[in-house]
């Protein structure tokens, strides 16, 4: 019998996100009769393990026996079973720094690491979260915005379970006429947080028109073309911003005249030059906000 292990999300601040539902985990049990699906317990789980026993599953701390070990975000080094093969997101694969440790500790104990973000079909990555960080990032980008003005609040998204429900709290709003926001990234990240958009009742409009001072509530989405430019001459290559970001300039779109808040839906690299030094930043702040959408997964 061969074993599957679903991992409990130890990353702080905790995760209650799931891998597997349990009417996949039912679905696999029964079109895979030879293997077996041990649950690792969680109070933090959105969805309960006697659900996933209801399924089917085994509930069992110890996921030693199991041949493959899934789960979402980073494994805690302590978490990592010695000599298993898990499956998550460890966000190594970009040399981040902060998880240098967990990499090391991989090797150490001898874990066979599979990455979510590299899987891949056609060179094109076949599972990515990042829809879902604009998608929430962009709903709490608006409700830090009433925040901050001292207007108006929404429920928080970790209170509420479907992306419908953030959709709906945001339809009830009535928003302002300076309520103009600018998304950069056409990514993932970015479909997600100009979907959220147009779901809260903003419309969305050309970089072009946005700079006529366009009536809220409204967004447009910029590209790296919009705010990327080479150091000499001024020009834009998609494939040199990618590789040696150190040689180009970000000058700020002119949509920054009008747009009351951002939300950057991309991968900032270290090299990579700020969008606006800190001292514009504190400068316009009783005029427009900073408010990022979650990262790329």
């Amino acid at each position: 019998m061969r074993i599957l292990g679903l991992l409990r999300e130890g990353k702080i601040p905790s995760d209650q996100r799931a891998v597997l539902n349990p009417a996949q985990c039912q679905e696999l049990l029964k079109n895979y009769p030879d293997w077996e699906i041990w649950l690792q317990p969680s109070s933090r789980r959105a969805i309960a393990d006697a659900d996933y026993a209801d399924a089917g599953c085994r509930i069992a701390e110890d996921l030693s026996a199991c041949e493959l070990i899934i789960s979402v975000k980073e494994v805690p080094v302590e978490q990592l079973v010695p000599g298993a093969t898990h499956l998550f997101f460890s966000h190594t694969y970009k040399r981040q720094e902060y998880n240098r440790g967990l990499l090391q500790a991989c090797l150490d104990k001898k874990v066979r690491l599979i990455d979510w973000e590299l899987l891949r079909r056609k060179g094109k990555r076949l599972i990515g979260f990042g829809e879902y960080a604009g998608l929430v990032g962009a709903y709490e980008a608006l409700r830090g915005w009433g925040i901050q003005r001292g207007s108006w609040s929404f429920t928080p998204a970790v209170s509420l379970s479907r992306v419908a429900a953030l959709k709906s709290e945001l339809a009830q709003h009535s928003w302002s006429p300076d309520a103009r926001v600018v998304v950069t990234g056409v990514g993932r990240v970015g479909h997600g947080a100009s979907e959220m958009l147009r779901s809260g009742g903003f419309r969305e409009v050309s970089a072009a028109d946005f700079l006529k001072d366009p009536a809220g509530p409204c967004f447009t989405v910029l590209g790296a073309e919009h705010y990327a430019a080479r150091q000499s001459d001024g020009g834009y290559d998609r494939s040199e911003f990618r590789t040696k970001p150190e040689l180009t300039v970000r000058p700020w779109h002119p949509t920054s005249k009008w747009l009351r808040f951002t939300c950057p839906a991309i991968f900032m690299q270290r090299e990579a030059r700020r969008f606006l030094p800190p001292k514009t930043c504190f400068a316009r702040r009783t005029g427009w906000s900073l408010l990022a959408t979650s990262p790329a997964t």
